[in-house]
């Protein structure tokens, strides 16, 4: 998994923050949902670390699956409206 963050209101240049694979102890599975926990770069400080944790509901997991490979909608649901953007 790679993550890179750069500047929301202007132009700046991507950081990489995180580049290797999720571990399995990464991951948390409940009934209720996913949640991915890993130690990555501080964005400020070199030197620092921070823990970031990433919770998807099953029904956000539901839709990452549902998208394809070109982020539309899966052809089962092409047309359908079901996933519009709002």
């Amino acid at each position: 998994m790679k993550i890179s963050v750069r500047p929301a209101k202007r132009d700046g240049e991507a950081k990489v923050i995180f580049d290797h694979p999720l571990e399995r102890k990464d991951i948390s599975i409940s009934s209720e949902d996913i949640t991915l926990t890993f130690v990555a770069r501080d964005i400020y400080s070199p030197a620092s670390k921070q823990r970031y944790t990433i919770q998807f509901s099953v029904d956000e997991l539901a839709t990452i699956l549902d998208v394809d490979d070109d982020g539309g909608e899966s052809a089962d649901d092409a047309g359908d409206g079901a996933n519009a953007a709002e």
